[in-house]
């Protein structure tokens, strides 16, 4: 594993549940994710990463 600074990412953890949109159902969506996932592009980050889903 390469760990020069040259190839480090930002990225960000999230739980599904925290994603709010005006087009949401409130609880967090896959559509609310998608929007999300541009805007985190947009602003520079390499990686989303979401808490686990329905974990039992």
């Amino acid at each position: 594993m390469n760990l020069s600074p040259e190839n480090k990412i930002a990225g960000i953890l999230t739980p599904l549940f925290a994603l709010r949109s005006e087009k949401g159902l409130g609880i967090g969506d896959v559509a609310t994710l998608r929007e999300f996932i541009v805007w985190a592009r947009e602003i520079g980050f390499g990686v989303v990463q979401l808490l686990p889903i329905n974990e039992v």
